[in-house]
């Protein structure tokens, strides 16, 4: 018999669940592929490069 909703009930993109819930002996690690990352920190890289430059 197949349930209308998978473990643990509703799907929520925001929360990490796991059967049994975690334990604090096993380290876990969460990989995940960014969707229309945004690129910070650009001007302080071109403000670094450009006073180098002058100098």
């Amino acid at each position: 018999m197949r349930r209308e909703n998978p473990f643990p009930g509703t799907l929520d993109p925001t929360r990490i669940c796991l059967r049994g819930g975690f334990d604090p002996n096993y380290l876990y690690e969460l990989t995940y592929v960014a969707r229309d990352p945004r690129v910070m920190g650009l001007g302080l890289a071109a403000l670094r490069d450009t006073l180098s430059f002058f100098r």
